[in-house]
């Protein structure tokens, strides 16, 4: 390698340097002279081997800063850093959905579910070594490995390459540091700024209102600490709490577990399990898996059509005004649909089963008589085995239908206790059952005793 201060050439009229990096070799004059002849430049290449430099010498000279560059290197071609790919959209804003965007759906708010691939680890790439003029290799730069930044809820992959979520919730991004949050809290309202919110988790808290026109579903427990207002529709799988009102004819409620409410007002309601509310019920349509209970606060269940599984129990049922109100315990509205489900399957079933009856009679009479060629004879024991399939099924139906008779039997042993009075206008049903409230009741227990509803004053 050259010395950093270079060496003569050409017979002392030049000094040939090389660069720091190796990736230049250089002439400066001695003499002041600044040409090179043909035979001065055969010359130097000749000079330029001797010396070492054998890698990128030019044809011909190129003169930059009263230099003239004789040889150049090939440079290292810089690899690419690993880098952290986000797998999932944390975007926000509306999307296109179908023919248009609606603009409810902002992705406020953005989940994953246990096992789900978040974030990927990209490989660097290592580059490409260059040539000095020596003819000697130049590494590339380092290229730095990516390293994932998370924190709870999320684990690396066996391999290293991803990012999984150990849990059901909120993906959020701290400062480049990811966490997937299974309780979420979200301090607003849920309105244009927010729009309609899909959570998977254990439980989200709104400490806002919910403003007409959106939507909640959460695979996972809801709690809301204002109000519930006029069009909103909340789908929940776990369990609901509500601290304000639930408002509005167009409200539509789906829980599957149970429900505590404050005040509901003619909304619309579907609960798997209990429904407690903690004030009052008015003109509501309730359908209820479990219990219904308003003991708290005012207590009271006015106007409205209340179908409960098991029992109910309320301070106050109707009010002065004789205001219409409808409760039907030991009701389970699946089990009733399909109850009419299968009696009109058996009375089809049955019309059938008269038909293929005939049809076999004749058959058979046929067969006997030696009138039925061999095709006619496939098509009656094809016609055998629909007669069979079909006298099965029926008797399954008959089983369901015992079965649902047995449950409704359990059923009437519920009951409807009113800790305070009821009012007429009220109508009790236990199962199918009815007992019209046409004067004032004080407090006590409406039940059914053989197909007839009775009620036992407390004390």
């Amino acid at each position: 390698m050259l010395p950093p201060k270079g060496v003569s050439v050409l017979n002392g009229r030049f000094r040939l340097y090389v660069s720091q990096n190796g990736l230049e070799a250089y002439l400066k004059s001695e003499n002041g002279d600044q040409i090179l002849s043909s035979e001065d430049y055969q010359q130097l290449q000749e000079e330029l081997k001797r010396l070492g430099i054998v890698h990128g010498i030019l044809k011909f000279p190129e003169y930059s800063h009263k230099v003239m560059i004789v040889a150049r290197g090939t440079p290292p071609i810089p690899g690419e850093d690993g880098r952290i790919e986000i797998l999932v959209d944390l975007k926000r804003g509306p999307r296109e959905e179908g023919k248009g965007v609606d603009l409810r759906e902002l992705n406020s708010i953005v989940c994953v579910r246990a096992g789900q691939a978040v974030a990927e680890k990209i490989l660097l790439s290592p580059g490409k070594p260059g040539v000095n003029v020596y003819g000697e290799p130049i590494p590339p730069p380092p290229s730095k490995e990516a390293v994932f930044k998370y924190g709870k809820g999320l684990q690396i992959s066996e391999d290293g390459s991803l990012l999984l979520a150990t849990t059901d919730g909120v993906l959020v991004n701290k400062a480049g540091k990811l966490e997937v949050l299974p309780v979420y809290k979200l301090d607003a309202d849920i309105d244009w700024d927010i729009g309609n919110i899909h959570f998977y988790g254990k439980k989200l808290i709104i400490r806002g209102d919910i403003r007409p026109g959106f939507t909640i579903e959460t695979w996972g427990d809801l709690e809301i600490h204002g109000r519930v207002e006029n069009g909103v529709t909340l789908r929940v799988h776990g369990n609901l709490n509500v601290f304000g009102p639930v408002q509005g004819e167009n409200t539509v409620i789906n829980c599957k577990g149970n429900a505590y409410l404050s005040i509901i007002e003619y909304a619309k309601l579907i609960i798997g399990g209990d429904l407690i509310v903690k004030d009052y019920i008015l003109h509501a349509q309730c359908i209820i898996g479990g219990n219904l209970k308003a003991t708290e606060g005012v207590g009271k269940i006015v106007g409205g059509e209340y179908h409960v599984r098991e029992s109910v129990v309320a301070q106050t049922l109707g009010s002065s005004a004789y205001v219409p109100t409808i409760i039907k315990a030991g009701y389970d509205e699946l089990l009733q649909e399909r109850l009419e489900e299968i009696y009109i399957e058996l009375a089809i079933l049955e019309e059938m089963v008269i038909r293929l009856h005939k049809i076999l009679d004749t058959g058979f009479r046929l067969y006997k008589e030696g009138k039925l060629d061999q095709e006619k004879l496939a098509v009656l024991k094809k016609v055998k085995i629909k007669y069979e399939e079909t006298k099965q099924y029926i008797r399954e139906l008959e089983e369901q239908k015992a079965h649902i008779f047995q449950l409704e039997e359990t059923s009437k042993k519920a009951t409807v206790h009113v800790l305070k009075e009821v009012f007429p206008g009220v109508e009790i049903w236990i199962t199918d059952d009815n007992f019209s409230v046409v004067s004032h009741f004080d407090k006590g227990v409406f039940y059914n005793r053989k197909n007839q509803i009775l009620f036992r004053p407390s004390a």
